[in-house]
């Protein structure tokens, strides 16, 4: 069996049908991680023996916070990192680099491979504009925690939201 580039880029209509589309492969790329012992042995280690869903959602966040770094994707271009492609960086080169929704995918098969639900939220910044920025968030017990690891190294303090919309990560 032929392995899937685990950079894959794809042509996406423009607006939010685009960022849609966007979120669907991005699902289905968290998805596919559940089977890969990478992903599920990695996730294990973050938490660390902690059973308690707050816990191990916050594990997860200080992982990402620790190991990713914010880097967009070149002009004109959609990339979509593979949870793999990110975790095989961050074991031989110490990090990762990747934009939103390269950390938002690795967010999310994080915490569903420890038994945790995850969502993907999207952001628009404008009323007139699609949504341009996405971050994941899992489910912790009581609420959601939230692993917008990026947003700090790409939008000015006091960017207002315009818009959100949640997309459930089906396991």
């Amino acid at each position: 069996m032929k392995e899937r580039p685990k950079v894959q880029r794809y042509r996406i209509p423009r607006g939010n049908r685009g960022i849609r589309k966007t979120v669907r492969v991005m699902g289905r790329l968290a998805r596919e991680a559940l089977t890969d012992p990478l992903t599920v042995e990695t996730a294990a280690l973050i938490v660390g023996g902690s059973s308690e869903p707050g816990e191990m959602a916050l594990r997860i966040r200080d992982f990402l916070v620790e190991y990713v770094r914010f880097v967009p994707d070149p002009l004109g271009q959609e990339l979509i990192r593979s949870p793999r492609f990110m975790l095989e960086r961050i074991r031989s080169q110490g990090l990762a680099s990747g934009d939103c929704d390269d950390v938002a995918t690795l967010g999310a098969a994080l915490g569903m491979a420890v038994g945790l639900p995850a969502r993907f939220v999207l952001l628009a910044f404008s009323p007139v504009e699609p949504f341009s920025h996405v971050y994941a968030e899992i489910a912790n017990g009581c609420c959601w925690t939230e692993l917008d690891t990026t947003a700090p190294d790409q939008f000015p303090p006091g960017l207002h939201v315009f818009g959100t919309e949640t997309h459930e990560v089906q396991g």
